[in-house]
């Protein structure tokens, strides 16, 4: 039984949210919370490098604005940066499964407005490409002989990026599209997803203190 990406979008959104506002007051709370990520990674098997590289950046900004919190309540900041670090881990997991041309689709699929889902599928889409794109500009300087790469590439790249997203734009309204393409909704299995989500984050919630 396949979850849609609206239903995986639907989940992540469930878990993140109700780790980031778990209470985490006791041992036991803590443990599920454990329980819970492990189960999750066990599902979705996210690259070790993938999910080191986004955690990695999720922290270091998450260390940063604890400091002045740990210095004056160290039990607080202890438990903002549980829910924090459990809420970055459950999303990261959950996006990991997911393309970035899939999330426009998936958020019309949820019932997003078309303006604001065509949006990020557009700029998610062009991200996808910006990679590729800088690859080949490095690789023809290369070619022709080049060694350094100062803000010049940059500023090509933001050119050629620009263009082609220009031109893909047209290409869509001369074919008719209008935002986002509408993917599937949640269906069946999604909703169940979502409700096990729910059900979990709710348990959590509801442990003794």
């Amino acid at each position: 039984m396949s979850v849609t990406p609206s239903a995986r979008v639907a989940c992540l959104l469930v878990l993140a949210t109700g780790i980031a506002t778990a209470p985490l007051a006791s041992g036991r709370s803590r443990a599920a919370l454990a329980a819970l990520l492990v189960g999750l990674a066990l599902v979705t098997r996210p690259r070790f490098g993938w999910l080191a590289r986004r955690l990695g950046a999720a922290l270091l900004a998450l260390g940063a604005l604890l400091v002045p919190l740990a210095i004056a309540d160290p039990d607080r900041a202890l438990l903002v940066a549980l829910r924090a670090v459990g809420a970055a881990f459950a999303a990261s997991c959950l996006a990991s499964t997911l393309s970035l041309g899939e999330l426009g689709p998936a958020l019309r699929g949820l019932g997003v407005p078309r303006s604001l889902s065509g949006a990020v599928h557009a700029l998610l889409w062009q991200l996808e490409h910006v990679a590729s794109e800088g690859r080949r500009l490095v690789l023809a300087r290369r070619l022709r002989g080049a060694t350094r790469f100062g803000p010049e590439v940059l500023a090509q790249l933001l050119v050629r990026t620009s263009a082609r997203a220009e031109r893909v734009d047209l290409a869509m309204r001369l074919r008719g599209a209008d935002g986002a393409p509408a993917g599937p909704r949640l269906g069946a299995s999604g909703v169940l997803s979502a409700l096990a989500a729910l059900t979990v984050v709710t348990a959590l919630h509801w442990l003794p203190s």
